[in-house]
């Protein structure tokens, strides 16, 4: 798990061998993939919730980065408005977004 706002590649928290290297510190039990740490997650594992959390974090605050730097429109209402409109995006992916801008 990378700590809150620091700064790491994708891969770190979001590639599946990540995800299972992750899973297996937190809970101290190997697993076979990420597809095993999916699967526990739906059994309502919380050490799988929190890896998988960490995981669709990163990539929501990439996706977020990429939308920035190639479609500024999309970020707002006019281009130059500076106010975030992303209406179906759920607020804590707005709230974090806006934070990295």
């Amino acid at each position: 798990m990378i700590p809150k706002n620091s700064r790491a590649c994708l891969e770190t928290p979001a590639s599946a061998a990540s995800i299972t290297a992750a899973y297996s510190a937190r809970s101290g039990r190997g697993v076979d993939g990420a597809a095993a740490v999916a699967a526990l997650l739906t059994q309502g594992d919380p050490g799988a919730q929190a890896v998988w959390d960490c995981a669709v974090d990163a990539l929501a605050t990439a996706l977020a980065a990429v939308t920035t730097c190639f479609a500024p429109a999309s970020w707002s209402g006019s281009p130059s408005s500076g106010v975030p409109n992303w209406s179906g995006a759920n607020s804590e992916t707005r709230q974090r977004a806006w934070a990295r801008r």
